[in-house]
């Protein structure tokens, strides 16, 4: 609808330039936009504005011009002048109803183009933590992922659809001793002297692996960090830290 309005709008200017209102030369472009504000109708344009000073005239006057030389249109219920030289113009209640024979009449195919024909696009979406929780914001991605991709393959792109898996490297190392030394640690075992680890989010709890000898402090290097396990605030624990290179 808007293509067709703008349509009406390049008409009317060409058929000032030839009855020699407008010069011919080098026409900026006009703008036809959505209204923010249904009193001011469906769209507006800013034509009357930008081509003023072309023309040798007021804003308004040329507004007032080009909404006498438009052409009628069923689409079209009425123009108006507003502000300093705005066309706003008001669709009639066939332009809504035109589009659906249109639509009934594609079918499924409605809506589809071939814009990204021979164009390669790839979309990632969701590709959660697997060391972490899921979360409503996962499934919104989902949605909202599928369809992007099923839009852009609406309209030609070749699209590549990505979950990205991120289940190798170091988080899933982290992840691992996380888990194990939680396992010793409730089965009553002492871990062992040294471990590489960070903190790391298991089950919604934050919680530091715990690694040392009793009694005993694992050495650090200065670029390290340094976590204290959280069971070490109990009666009679000794402090223990753990080092990451």
């Amino acid at each position: 609808m808007k293509q067709q309005v703008k349509d009406l709008f390049a008409g009317t200017l060409a058929k000032l330039v030839a009855d020699g209102l407008l010069p011919g030369d080098g026409l900026p472009n006009v703008k036809v936009e959505r209204t923010r504000d249904e009193r001011h109708g469906d769209f507006s344009s800013n034509a009357a504005l930008v081509l003023a000073k072309r023309a040798r005239t007021k804003p308004r006057e040329l507004a007032a011009c080009l909404i006498e030389a438009l052409p009628p249109s069923p689409l079209v219920e009425r123009v108006e002048l507003a502000g300093p030289g705005f066309i706003n113009v008001f669709l009639a209640p066939a332009a809504y109803r035109a589009l659906v024979p249109e639509i009934l009449a594609t079918g499924p195919d409605y809506g589809r183009s071939d814009i990204g024909t021979g164009k390669r696009v790839q979309v990632e979406f969701v590709s959660a933590n697997p060391t972490g929780p899921l979360h409503v914001g996962h499934g919104r991605g989902a949605a909202y992922g599928a369809v992007v991709a099923d839009l852009l393959a609406a309209v030609g792109f070749q699209v590549h659809r990505e979950y990205y898996v991120n289940d190798a490297g170091r988080q899933m190392d982290i992840l691992a001793i996380s888990v194990w030394l939680r396992y010793l640690e409730l089965c009553g075992e002492a871990p062992p002297s040294q471990v590489t680890a960070i903190r790391v989010t298991m089950f919604g709890i934050s919680r530091p692996p715990c690694i040392g000898n009793v009694g005993t402090t694992t050495a650090v290097p200065a670029a390290s960090s340094v976590q204290i396990c959280p069971s070490m605030n109990r009666p009679g624990a000794t402090r223990r830290a753990i080092s990451m290179p």
